[in-house]
């Protein structure tokens, strides 16, 4: 890609990049605070340790004592009576004995698996707590997905229906037909608006689970997806250390321990010493006495009928059967959730199949336009509103199985193999170029550097979009040259019929801007410069081609430090999207540890690189962005492509025809890249003008 200053192009990016803010669901996670529910049990659980802590005291020595006051009238043994008035005092100690000692104990131990049963029940609720997290969290990234989505697709609707109204009002359309496609059209309209109505409530709904504060900017990334979850026997460790069952358990283990039966358990006895003191009124000094003794009690029935076994025995088997019951009740849970994650992952495979045909029913309809005529019309409408319709299919298809993965994540969280049971291979996401929002389809963009066909007289910009839509580009990136940097309010007017009619045809513009220079110490400030006063332009995406090795080879670590503060202090200034532009090198070969370009990047606010890999063969091309993608799954990135005549036939597809280059497009798709970008506009084949301007 060549150097040129002062490029500019548009593009709906995604919602990810920029001075858009990516919230994770793992950040979400880390940083959740308690519900309310969960603050009851751990209110609950303190007051049951206090009680715990009264039944161990109970359980050993205890003090008693007592004072009396009575008038007596006492006989003697010659017949007289003694009249007086007395008190006294006594004060002792008193230890539990058999029955009484076993109540007191088993007290301690029920007291003591109360707060383990509420521990267990608070992180229960703590889990339920993060399982609506993730499943509201999947919410709203679908919502907010589809919103941005149908940003595209409202547009093309509008298109298509004004075009088949004024074909219909003409008779060369059956009303059949205009009443089918609005029909088709609605439905996907009615799910923007659900999506756009519920968005603000979910984030809402999202951030009172978290304890977090989310604004509008802040946009979820896509839920990740793995395949092959563990069949249902690997996953009895994780079952055996849930917290309902683990509290079942403990349940039983206490019983366990307390079910021994023995002829004590029903005597209640205490051992008691006591210290007494006496006074009377008719005599002087004080009486005492040291008092120790044994008591008992015993229900006469226990002595005389039939055993009826043990209270403790019972207790132990009804523990235990609660045991079982919560282990079965948990088992077939998990066992239909992994049934049915299987089953949404087949509705995702299914909804990427029907993807992928739409997208080629599209192009190729696109492409035979001009071959079947007017009986392709219709062909070609209807192709477009099942690609939009295959859209909202994957999105769907995508939440359920996320959902249904988030119910797994309440078993699996509770192991230390978590990622053995739920897989270890991630599903690929089909629509390549996608930030967090999920809301972008795959890029065949064009580098336009000369923007003067377009910003200029009417007729002749409807000419090149009509030859960019029907190649099939969906994106260009638009140069300025310095007359109209200089003048940014002269090409605003032309600059927003542009973007508004590329819109609705489904073609987004790019702001570009490349100049090695820019690079350096004493430049750079005029690139933040020229960024702010571009700032005025409706651009939502700023590309940069920085190419660090047009000041010279090999690159010395300090220019590479250069080439990244450049990139951060333009993502700083810019009120668009920032995404790159570079060759392959610095992303296909693992980065020296001095200076990590791709490690950096994403920090600097960049996630999407576009990789220059000028080679007409495509085995290679294939081979370096699966290695970029391998290296660094951090990062999207896009194919580069050049058409150029100033290059050698080896790193140029210039000379193939229209119909060659989508033969070289479909090549690469069916190797997995989507995302392919064309350098340049002027040297492609269905460029409309070739005689020159």
């Amino acid at each position: 890609m060549l150097a040129v200053s002062h490029l500019v192009f548009f593009t709906l990016l995604l919602v990810t990049s920029g001075t858009v803010q990516a919230v994770t669901l793992e950040s979400l996670l880390a940083g959740m605070e308690d519900s309310a529910e969960v603050r009851v049990q751990e209110a609950e659980q303190e007051r049951l340790a206090i009680e715990h802590q009264y039944r161990i005291e109970e359980r050993g020595w205890s003090v008693f004592g007592g004072a009396d006051i009575g008038r007596f009238h006492e006989l003697q043994p010659d017949g007289n009576r003694d009249d007086y008035t007395g008190f006294g005092a006594s004060v002792g100690l008193r230890y539990p004995l058999l029955g009484t000692l076993d109540e007191r104990e088993r007290a301690v131990s029920d007291a003591r698996l109360a707060v383990t049963e509420k521990t267990y029940e608070t992180l229960l609720r703590r889990s339920t707590q993060r399982f609506q997290l993730r499943q509201s969290y999947t919410d709203w990234w679908h919502a907010g997905a589809v919103t941005h989505w149908c940003g595209t697709w409202r547009a093309i609707a509008r298109e298509e229906l004004a075009s088949a109204r004024e074909r219909a009002s003409q008779q060369a359309l059956r009303t059949s037909e205009l009443k089918w496609l609005e029909q088709r059209w609605d439905r996907v309209t009615r799910s923007c608006e659900r999506s756009e109505q519920y968005q603000s409530q979910l984030r809402e709904r999202t951030a009172r689970l978290a304890g977090a504060i989310l604004t509008p900017p802040d946009l979820p990334q896509r839920p990740t997806l793995t395949r092959h979850p563990a069949p249902l026997v690997q996953w009895t460790d994780a079952l055996n250390h849930h917290p309902a069952v683990t509290a079942r358990l403990q349940s039983m283990e206490t019983a366990s321990r307390n079910r021994d039966h023995h002829w004590s358990d029903r005597v209640d006895s205490n051992f008691t010493i006591a210290q007494r003191l006496d006074r009377r009124t008719d005599t002087s000094g004080t009486g005492s006495g040291l008092v120790a003794g044994v008591t008992f009690e015993v229900p006469l029935a226990a002595l005389t009928g039939p055993d009826p076994g043990s209270p403790d025995n019972a207790r132990y088997r009804a523990a235990r059967e609660r045991h079982r019951a919560e282990l079965d009740q948990w088992r077939g849970y998990l066992e239909d959730n992994l049934l049915r994650y299987r089953e949404a992952l087949d509705d995702v495979s299914e909804a990427v199949d029907q993807l992928t045909l739409a997208r080629r029913l599209t192009l190729e309809r696109r492409q035979r336009l001009t071959i079947d005529s007017e009986a392709g019309y219709m062909a070609m409408r209807t192709a477009r509103v099942e690609e939009a319709e295959a859209h909202l299919n994957l999105y769907r298809a995508w939440r359920g199985a996320s959902q249904e993965r988030a119910g797994l994540l309440q078993v699996a969280e509770h192991s230390d193999n978590q990622a053995e049971l739920l897989g270890s291979e991630a599903v690929s996401w089909p629509i390549s170029g996608e930030g967090a929002g999920g809301n972008s389809d795959p890029i065949k963009a064009v580098y336009v550097w000369d923007s003067r066909p377009l910003l200029g007289e009417a007729e002749r910009r409807k000419r090149h979009l009509q030859a960019l839509e029907s190649t099939g580009f969906n994106r260009l990136y638009l140069g300025l040259d310095s007359r109209q940097v200089a003048r940014p309010q002269e090409i605003l007017d032309p600059l927003k019929t542009l973007v508004s009619e590329a819109q609705n045809r489904g073609i987004r513009v790019d702001l570009l801007l490349g100049d090695p220079l820019w690079l350096t110490d004493e430049h750079r400030a005029d690139l933040t410069a020229l960024i702010r006063r571009l700032s005025i332009l409706p651009f939502a995406g700023l590309h940069l081609d920085l190419e660090v090795e047009q000041l010279g080879w090999p690159v010395p670590e300090q220019r590479l430090q250069q080439w990244l503060q450049t990139v951060g202090e333009a993502t700083e200034v810019s009120p668009w999207p920032v995404t790159l532009v570079s060759h392959h090198r610095w992303f296909s070969n693992m980065a020296d540890p001095v200076t990590c370009v791709p490690c950096q990047l994403a920090a600097n606010g960049v996630r999407e690189v576009s990789l220059m890999i000028y080679t007409t063969r495509t085995r290679r091309s294939v081979g370096l962005m699966d290695r970029s993608e391998q290296l660094w799954p951090q990062l999207t990135f896009r194919l580069a492509q050049s058409v150029e005549a100033a290059l050698p036939d080896s790193q140029s597809w210039h000379g193939q025809t229209t119909k060659g280059l989508n033969e070289v497009e479909q090549s690469l798709v069916s190797e997995g890249i989507h995302n392919i970008e064309w350098q340049d506009w002027r040297n492609h084949p269905a460029y409309p003008e070739q005689t020159g301007d």
